[in-house]
């Protein structure tokens, strides 16, 4: 890759791209109880379980029991820090999926295609938005595959 998309951004786009996500994040904050929907019913049976009684209770919690678990340092945060939280390391994973696919594929981080490529994404794929909304775990997945497969690439896997 070469030309336009890969010299460097101006502050303006980096500052525009730093809005859009932070704009993000707030509006979940603001709208959301335990950092998202998805997020809030597993938080909500760990600490049920957390209580002693049965995650399996609520008919909305569908998940395996590990995920009870993963959720039950959650329960000791208060729902304040969880609504700001959950957004921010949701974003994070999705940021740091694209820097390592970018990184996969040989194209500079400070690059006019890194951030128009991730302002796309956050403006104009509607899963992405779903994803920090919505609290999910799998954002975890858009970052483990992308940095496996770069790690890999490099031989440090």
């Amino acid at each position: 890759m070469s030309g336009w998309l890969v010299r460097p951004a101006t502050w303006h786009l980096w500052g525009a791209l730093g809005v859009v996500l932070g704009a993000l994040v707030v509006r979940t904050a603001r709208v959301t109880s335990d950092g998202g929907m998805d997020n809030g019913i597993v938080v909500r049976a760990a600490r049920v379980w957390w209580a002693g009684g049965s995650p399996y209770d609520d008919s909305h919690f569908l998940y395996l029991p590990s995920a009870v678990l993963a959720a039950a340092p959650q329960v000791l945060l208060p729902r304040g820090v969880l609504c700001v939280l959950v957004p921010v390391f949701v974003t994070a994973c999705l940021v740091g999926g694209w820097m390592c696919a970018l990184r996969l594929y040989g194209v500079p981080l400070r690059s006019r295609f890194a951030a128009l490529g991730l302002l796309g994404l956050a403006v104009g794929f509607a899963p992405f938005a779903h994803l920090v909304l919505l609290g999910n775990w799998t954002a975890t997945a858009a970052l483990a595959l992308p940095l496996g497969l770069m790690l890999a690439g490099r031989g440090r896997w």
